[in-house]
């Protein structure tokens, strides 16, 4: 997606002066770029169905499609909600201390969590009028764990987690288990929830 702007500059005598800028955007800011029908959970309790919802990870919004087909933001919280996607069925919970929206990979006594962290950098050509706007990504992993919201942010921060199971810290050792692969971690916590 390209725009242009135009700022008015005064020249030294006094006369306006059009500079042209242009703006790139690379990336994309959703989970999906394409509306899916989901449920949603507002923190009144307050449940809705049947919604076309995709999220915003840029502003860590839930937006939804009107009858009118404009984009549309929920004005009460919304804590959790589910989209099919693919024919799989996504769910998401608010959590965290800044209040973001995970994916539940695995639901049970330890739940694992994911969370697509999206921002927007600037580069500028040294010299050009041309500003390129990105979008960069990384994923977090988190636990909840007997109501308590963990992240996973190393892995020694993971060895610490389970510092009182040794079970778990010999799954951990034996099958090379870390925060960077998701299917090991999906492994773990399913063993863990059957000790």
């Amino acid at each position: 997606m390209t725009s242009f702007s135009q700022n008015d500059v005064a020249d030294a005598n006094g006369k306006p002066f059009i500079k042209n800028s242009v703006e790139v955007y690379v990336g994309n800011p959703y989970y999906t770029t394409s509306f899916n029908k989901g449920k949603v959970k507002l923190a009144s309790g307050k449940s809705f169905d049947n919604y076309e919802l995709k999220l915003d990870e840029v502003n860590n919004q839930v937006i939804y499609k009107g009858a009118d087909g404009r984009d549309y933001s929920f004005v009460e919280e919304v804590i959790a909600f589910d989209f099919n996607l693919d024919n799989k069925n996504l769910s998401f919970i608010k959590a965290g201390k800044d209040k973001a929206y995970y994916q539940v990979l695995l639901n049970g006594k330890n739940t694992l969590l994911k969370r697509n962290v999206k921002s927007i950098a600037e580069r500028k050509q040294y010299s050009s009028a041309t500003t390129e706007k990105f979008i960069q990504s990384r994923v977090n992993y988190a636990l909840s764990i007997d109501d308590k919201f963990i992240e996973l942010s190393d892995n020694k921060h993971l060895l610490e987690t389970f510092s009182n199971n040794e079970k778990a810290l010999n799954f951990i050792k034996t099958n090379k288990v870390s925060v960077k692969k998701e299917e090991s971690l999906i492994k773990l916590v399913t063993y863990v929830n059957t000790l």
